[in-house]
C-alpha cells in the first residue's frame, strides 16, 4: 500500500493502530533512543529522523488536551544545554511554535520536595502512557502531551 496522504511517513500502520486506540487523557511521550524507558511500558518505534517530526506528525493526528512539555536539559552541562536548545529550535522548524512548548527540567536529588520534573511527570503510573521511540541522535529530545478528546 503506498503511504496515506497527510501522514508523517515515519509513522507505520502500528504506529497509526497505537494512536488509534489512545483514549482521551492518556499520555503520548516522543522520546530519543538515550531515554531510558519504565520496564513494561509501551513503546512504538517512530521510523523517521527525529522526535522534532515525530512530534508535529503525531499532532496532526492526535487531540492535544495539555500544552506540550519538552525536557528542559541540564543548565550546568554546556553540551546538554545547546543541546536542549537545539531541540527546542528543531521544533520551530519543524512547524510546532516554540512557545507552546514548555520546558519541564530534568531534576537532581538536591531539587525542592514536591517539584515535578520530566521523569517523575511520564514514568509515573498514574496516566496509561505511550512512549514513541524516535532515531534522532540529539539528546534531550524528548516531550510529551495528554491526548484531548476526539470530538473537539
Amino acid at each position: 500500500m503506498p503511504p496515506l496522504k497527510g501522514i508523517d511517513r515515519g509513522i507505520n500502520g502500528n504506529m497509526l493502530k497505537v494512536l488509534e486506540e489512545s483514549g482521551h487523557g492518556d499520555r503520548i511521550v516522543v522520546i530519543d533512543p538515550s531515554y531510558s524507558v519504565p520496564e513494561g511500558a509501551k513503546v512504538i518505534d517512530y521510523q523517521g529522523d527525529s522526535s522534532a517530526s515525530a512530534l508535529v506528525g503525531i499532532l496532526r493526528l492526535v487531540p492535544s488536551e495539555s500544552v506540550i512539555t519538552i525536557m528542559d536539559a541540564d543548565p550546568s552541562n554546556e553540551v546538554s544545554n545547546r543541546a536542549g536548545l537545539e531541540f527546542i529550535k528543531s521544533l520551530g522548524g519543524a512547524g510546532l511554535m516554540a512557545d507552546l512548548a514548555t520546558p519541564l527540567p530534568r531534576l537532581t536529588e538536591d531539587a525542592p520536595v514536591g517539584q515535578v520534573g520530566f521523569y517523575e511527570l511520564v514514568n509515573g503510573i498514574e496516566v496509561p502512557t505511550i512512549f514513541v521511540r524516535t532515531r534522532d541522535e540529539l539528546a534531550y529530545a524528548c516531550a510529551t502531551f495528554i491526548v484531548g478528546h476526539s470530538q473537539e
